[in-house]
């Protein structure tokens, strides 16, 4: 039987390794051929009248549409490596061959190409490179892909003017080991610090091995240099744990010598110089520790490391006290309530602002166990006040980002208020335009629990943030509180339009106007024109004492 040059096509088609197929000029597939079943584990009726995007992988349907795109541009065969998805197991690699068919009128009928299975090839390539770009004792990145790391890191941070740190991390005495105990046990603990340093990074930073006994971390996204501190302390903290060899149990520890950009160095070469610098400053203190190549953010952070140790014992301790500032009418010039300010009661330095603590206890956490501290107290005192005849008593309580994002804060609300009797109107929740913006459903949710409960809510520090009258209407709140900052200047200048304007602005949403920094007599003046509901200041006291407050209340 004579066969037509279709069907000998057909048959070379089956009788190859590689896999045959044909589509219409939308790329609906006409023809594949049998072996197509190896590849994909689909049979080829089930294909025919089938997208042939269907079987490319998601990820690499652009690498397919750029092929067909080239096609049709160039009128030529192009060649193009994508997965395929299978029925069972992980997709396969093709090599796409595909050539444009034309009708004599020069019009596209569709396409005819090939799939060639490069799986193992890719699987060789990938292994190449990545021996290329990681060291083969760890499989960290080596020096050739950290320092291309280290470029983009770097060129982020310009971009950004954020701060980045380079970490050198140099192991103590690994020579010694390789030395008594052989080369194979200091390979053993290279590998070991190498996984432990991996489980201590975040998956935004870029460990890497320089070689020997040498490991470097690219820490990006800064908000202080101190914080290197913080990561130096975690990652000594992981490699000081006791290491079982086969042999014996080691321990090791490190010298970590830390760079940061822009103040260390502001290319890979003068970074990397300055942290292997600081890394041998440190072992020349003994090792066993970290050491920040600028002496003075050495020294600063330092000074932090100590703040937030002795905070740290004074949580425990419940160092913290606080102190009252009266909030009176602006009519009537009598105290209507108090606002609860923290104090720490330092065992050697006395009394402390919150100014030389506070940022430290809001980074580390700590301020959540202070804030309780300072709610507990504060209850405690509306309590005492209550009954010495105070009942219209109300203190004002500033939680932080932190405090008021906790999933317990409602909760250590209701606790102070069971726990001393009182009942939740007495406490004003005051939280700052940023902090209610950060996540305005969830602080939605959160002011109506308090409202609920009878608490009160005022947004501090208005005016200094978003000030939008669109959030305002949104928020469950009592009462907003004028910074400061716009006080200055006024009965004068373009500080007193704005302050009258959120007098105003707040009345009309129903709200109390609370103005806050009342130094002189004529900011009261002109608060007491402008309807100002209440007002507080060193006009009329400084934090003080509960004692002093009740003083003051009885004239």
């Amino acid at each position: 039987m004579d066969r037509t040059p279709d069907d000998l096509l057909r048959l070379l088609a089956e009788r190859t390794a590689d896999v045959y197929w044909t589509t219409n000029d939308r790329g609906i597939l006409t023809y594949v051929a049998p072996q197509v079943v190896v590849l994909t584990g689909r049979q080829p009726n089930e294909l025919i009248g089938a997208p042939l995007q269907a079987l490319v992988c998601e990820e690499d349907f652009d690498e397919a549409a750029s092929l067909q795109r080239a096609i049709m541009e160039r009128r030529t065969t192009c060649t193009v490596a994508y997965r395929l998805k299978r029925t069972v197991g992980e997709p396969v690699w093709v090599e796409a061959t595909v050539h444009a068919v034309h009708s004599p009128e020069r019009a596209l009928t569709g396409f005819v190409g090939s799939w060639h299975d490069i799986t193992e090839r890719r699987r060789i390539e990938v292994a190449f490179e990545h021996q290329a770009y990681h060291d083969s004792l760890t499989s960290l990145p080596n020096r050739r892909l950290f320092e291309d790391r280290l470029t983009i890191a770097l060129a982020q941070a310009r971009r950004l003017r954020a701060q980045l740190a380079l970490l050198y991390i140099d192991v103590d005495r690994l020579s010694r080991i390789n030395d008594t105990l052989g080369h194979n046990t200091g390979d053993e603990v290279l590998r070991t610090i190498g996984r432990r340093l991996s489980s201590g990074v975040r998956a935004s930073d870029t460990l890497a091995r320089l070689g020997g006994d040498e490991f470097v971390l690219v820490a990006s996204n800064l908000r202080h240099v101190e914080d290197t501190v913080r990561i130096a302390q975690l990652l000594q903290h992981k490699i000081n744990q006791p290491l079982t060899t086969s042999k014996q149990e080691l321990f090791i520890t490190t010298s970590i010598g830390i760079a940061v950009f822009p103040q260390d160095g502001g290319e890979v070469g003068s970074l990397l110089a300055s942290a292997d610098a600081a890394t041998r400053a440190c072992k020349r203190l003994g090792g066993n520790g970290w050491y920040l190549h600028n002496s003075s953010v050495n020294e600063r952070a330092m000074q932090r490391l100590a703040v937030e140790m002795e905070l740290h014992r004074a949580v425990e301790r419940s160092e913290f006290l606080v102190r009252y500032q009266p909030i009176l009418g602006v009519a009537q010039q009598q105290i209507t309530a108090v606002e609860a300010l923290v104090r720490w009661q330092h065992p050697t330095r006395g009394e402390l602002l919150p100014v030389s603590f506070l940022e430290v206890a809001e980074e580390t956490g700590l301020i959540i166990g202070m804030g309780e501290q300072v709610i507990q107290s504060a209850c405690a005192q509306a309590r005492a006040w209550l009954n010495e005849g105070w009942e219209s008593t109300s203190i004002s309580v500033n939680l932080s980002a932190r405090q008021f994002e906790h999933p317990k804060m409602l909760e250590l609300i209701d606790h102070a208020v069971l726990r001393h009797r009182v009942p939740p109107s007495v406490l004003q929740i005051e939280i700052t335009e940023g902090t209610a913006l950060r996540d305005l459903p969830r602080s939605i949710e959160v002011f109506g629990e308090l409202r609920k409960r009878g608490v009160r809510v005022s947004i501090d520090d208005f005016g200094i943030g978003y000030s939008s009258l669109g959030y305002l209407k949104e928020l469950p709140v009592n009462a907003l509180k004028i910074d400061r900052t716009f006080l200055t200047g006024i009965p004068q200048g373009r500080n007193a339009a704005i302050v009258a304007a959120v007098i105003a602005m707040g009345h009309a949403l129903g709200l109390e106007v609370i103005a806050e920094g009342v130094e002189l007599p004529e900011q009261m003046e002109f608060l007491r024109e402008h309807a100002c509901d209440v007002c507080q200041g060193y006009l009329f006291s400084k934090p003080t004492t509960a004692e002093e407050i009740m003083r003051m209340r009885r004239g």
